[in-house]
Formats: C-alpha cells, sequence, structure tokens
C-alpha cells in the first residue's frame, strides 16, 4: 500500500506500507446438550489459528473458569450457558457458546398401609427434583387398584409382586426403579378386658382392665371412669355389661366386654341363712348358733323357749346364742325364732322357724 501526500507549495512525497489480513478464526463447540444422570461433563471447542482459550460462564467472561480448549465442567441443576472465547496471535477472538441443562429425575418410593386389614397398599413417588414428572407404573403380578398416572398408586396388597415406576420430565431425562410389595401379616390387634371381681354387691366399685398397649386409644362405655385409659373403675348398682373399644395406631379397632353381676335380694338364700340345730357343748363346733350372711346391715334375732318365754335376742349382726339362759344351759330341746334383717342392697327379709338344741 502506498500513500502520496502533497503540500500547500506543491511539495510531493510518498509512503508505503504492507497490511497483513489474518484469516478469520473458525470457532466450532459442542452442541448444547442435556445431563440426566450425572453432572460431570468434558466441554469441547477447537478452532482454526486459535492460540488461546478462555471459558466462563458469563458473558463478559469476568468469571474464568479455564483456559485449555477443553473444560470439564460441574454443572448445576437447570441451566447453565458455557462462554468460551479464543484469540490468534493478533489479537483477534471469536466467542461462541454451549447451552447445557442438567435436568435429572430423582425419587424416593414409599409404600404405605392405607387401610385396618392390611390388604390395601400404597406406593407412593416421592419428586426430589423441581421438575414436574410423567408417571407410567406397572407390573406382571399384582392389581394396580388407582392412581395411574399419578406419583401415588393405590394396590392390592394380598400377593407378593413387583412394581416397577418410569418417571420422566420435559427434557427427557427419566428414572426407572422398582419395590417389591410382600403381603404384610395381618393386624395384630389383640383385646382381653376383665375386671377384678365378677360378682359384686349393690354399691361395690370394681376395677376394669383392657390390654394395655401404648399404641392403643380406649373408649369404654357409660359408667367406667375415666372411660379413656385401659383401667377405669366403675360403681355398680346392678349387673352391668361393659364394652370397650381400641383403636391403633393404625385405625384399626377391636370391641369386647366384660360382664360384672351384681347379687340380687341379698336378704335371701342362699345369701342369709339361719342353722336349723347347733350343739353347744364346748367342743368348738356348732356352739354358738346365729344368723349367718355376709351382706347383713342391721339384724333384729330373737329366741324363744317352748312356752314363749325369750331366752335370747340381738340387734349385733354376727352375735349369736350359746344355749344359756340366765347363767344356765338350757335342755335339749326345739326352740321357736324370729328373725328381720337388713341388706347392703336395701332388701329386707323377716323369718321365723325351729331350732334344735342337741347336747
Amino acid at each position: 500500500m502506498q500513500v502520496v501526500g502533497r503540500n500547500a507549495f506543491g511539495c510531493v512525497d510518498s509512503a508505503q506500507t504492507t497490511v497483513v489480513v489474518a484469516p478469520p478464526i473458525r470457532l466450532v463447540v459442542d452442541p448444547d446438550t442435556t445431563l440426566c444422570d450425572t453432572n460431570a461433563l468434558v466441554l469441547n471447542s477447537q478452532a482454526t489459528n486459535g492460540q488461546s482459550y478462555q471459558w466462563s460462564d458469563r458473558p463478559d467472561l469476568s468469571n474464568v473458569l479455564g483456559q485449555n480448549s477443553q473444560l470439564v465442567a460441574n454443572v448445576g441443576a437447570g441451566r447453565t450457558v458455557y462462554y468460551v472465547q479464543v484469540a490468534d496471535t493478533l489479537g483477534c477472538t471469536a466467542l461462541d457458546s454451549i447451552e447445557v441443562a442438567y435436568q435429572p429425575v430423582d425419587l424416593e418410593l414409599r409404600v404405605d398401609v392405607l387401610g385396618c386389614l392390611d390388604s390395601l397398599l400404597s406406593i407412593t413417588s416421592i419428586n426430589l427434583t423441581p421438575n414436574p414428572l410423567t408417571y407410567q407404573w406397572s407390573t406382571v403380578e399384582g392389581n394396580i387398584v388407582a392412581g395411574q398416572g399419578t406419583a401415588q398408586i393405590a394396590l392390592n396388597g394380598l400377593s407378593q409382586a413387583w412394581y416397577q415406576l418410569r418417571a420422566s420430565n420435559a427434557a427427557g431425562c427419566a428414572w426407572v426403579d422398582s419395590v417389591l410389595i410382600v403381603p404384610p401379616a395381618l393386624s395384630q390387634l389383640g383385646l382381653e378386658v376383665r375386671a377384678d371381681q365378677d360378682t359384686v354387691v349393690p354399691g361395690t366399685t370394681v376395677q376394669l382392665y383392657a390390654t394395655n398397649d401404648p399404641s392403643y386409644g380406649y373408649d369404654w362405655s357409660s359408667g367406667a371412669n375415666p372411660p379413656t385409659i385401659y383401667n377405669p373403675t366403675a360403681r355398680l348398682d346392678q349387673t352391668s355389661t361393659f364394652y370397650v373399644t381400641v383403636t391403633d395406631d393404625r385405625g384399626c379397632t377391636l370391641e369386647d366386654s366384660v360382664v360384672v353381676w351384681v347379687q340380687a335380694d341379698l336378704c335371701e338364700d342362699p345369701y342369709v341363712f339361719v342353722p336349723n340345730a347347733f350343739s353347744p357343748d364346748g367342743d368348738g363346733y356348732n356352739d354358738v348358733i346365729f344368723v349367718q350372711g355376709g351382706y347383713i346391715t342391721h339384724i333384729n334375732f330373737v329366741i324363744y323357749n317352748r312356752w314363749g318365754e325369750q331366752v335370747f335376742q340381738t340387734t349385733t349382726v354376727g352375735a349369736g346364742w350359746d344355749g344359756r339362759y340366765k347363767g344356765k344351759d338350757c335342755a335339749p330341746d326345739v326352740y321357736g325364732y324370729y328373725m328381720e334383717c337388713r341388706c347392703l342392697d336395701g332388701t329386707r327379709s323377716v323369718r321365723k322357724g325351729n331350732i334344735t338344741l342337741l347336747r
């Protein structure tokens, strides 16, 4: 190239120089890509006339990641654009970029029991990534009851079977796994109910018991206090049946009951008994005659001889006649008695009869 110059006075001069035009830089990089299984990736670039390389994840190249034609990248979740600039010996540059999407599918499978009978189960897919997924469940031996195409299926778990899930996202990444469903043992819910006394008199407080299990909730019928524990108490005035329903932590329930009998007519046989003979001979057996009964609260017991003379009388429960009158032994004979008593259940009894004194 030559340059000629002329000034105002007509003077002429010239200069000559050589201009070298560098060939263009042709930069070729890997295509945009999507990663599914691993976030480690080698990015490649190749340039004609390239002398130096600079990689960055920023358009202004302010964050330098590498200075070779290859870059080993650990891609973060989502989408990342990697920029590479190449320069030749003359300082000319070329810039290109590679977009890398890391969109793995990561799931957990959880099996739950849906009902007390242990036959209805569910398999739930827990998505550990923010990307929406499509689901396809399959099984050969099993039975999917509901939920195909969703993250959770309900299934009949009465038979052993494999269930497979294929989950994929919009980027085409997929995750496949299987779970073996083994029929669980039927619920071991057990219940035993009892009372500390099976037969009582009116007004007695009994202790009730049900199987004590920390996983149970208790619901006793009316009369048990408090009704939400395994061992409430109850006061009885009449024969009663106490029901309890237990519920375990899986929602299974079981009911059982116990009957506590309340003795009726406590002033009648066999609860009140007047012997018809005794032998006050000092041998320690049948020396005293008295009204027998464990539920008597009040009594009036009178004994007469054959001439109607009163030889004994007491209002003390359990007290009896030793066969003596006015400090002397009475003769063997048949004596008459009158007995009136009242018992724990409020009933009253009046009896008359004969007693034989033997010696």
